[in-house]
């Protein structure tokens, strides 16, 4: 026979003080075991029974301290989620369509200002086609009609027409 089974009321109150050194250390498990050893060598034992209840009281205590560091932690999160849905939610329903939006009109402006210069180009070679016929007619005139004048208007007059031409097929 062992010492343990000779002195189990000797060897449950050793276990009882050991457990107790490691509740104070802080090292609630070793010390759970050792008051679990303790009962089994003395089933009566008030002291394993209370240090048992006091260190399973402690791990609940530290296990509800770290849950609830954890709720906290995932509330901020949650908030944190909110705040980004509702930003997200203001660029995709306000900031998106108002800049579409945006888009749209200064398209249609410069759209509107490319027609307003085509035009005013249109109306440019129009003034100048007119005005260089009106410069050749005024030369005309005011050359005397030989036969080697009158050929060389003739000459000049072409290349006038052609340019004519091309300004009103433009």
């Amino acid at each position: 026979m062992n010492a343990r089974t000779r002195y189990p009321i000797k060897e449950s109150i050793g276990c009882c003080r050991e457990a107790s050194g490691m509740l104070a250390a802080k090292n609630h498990k070793a010390a759970a075991e050792l008051f679990d050893e303790a009962l089994h060598h003395w089933p009566e034992n008030a002291d394993a029974w209370n240090g048992r209840g006091e260190t399973h009281f402690e791990l609940s205590l530290e296990y509800v301290i770290r849950l609830a560091e954890t709720d906290a932690a995932i509330k901020r999160l949650l908030r944190e989620i909110e705040k980004t849905n509702r930003r997200v939610n203001a660029l995709e329903f306000v900031v998106q369509p108002d800049l579409r939006s945006t888009i749209k009109d200064v398209g249609q402006h410069l759209t509107m200002l490319e027609s307003e210069l085509f035009f005013a180009l249109k109306v440019t070679k129009r003034r100048l086609a007119r005005k260089q016929a009106r410069e050749n007619a005024e030369n005309v005139k005011s050359e005397p009609t030989t036969p080697a004048s009158s050929q060389t208007i003739t000459q000049t007059a072409s290349p006038i027409k052609s340019s004519l031409l091309k300004f009103k097929n433009t």
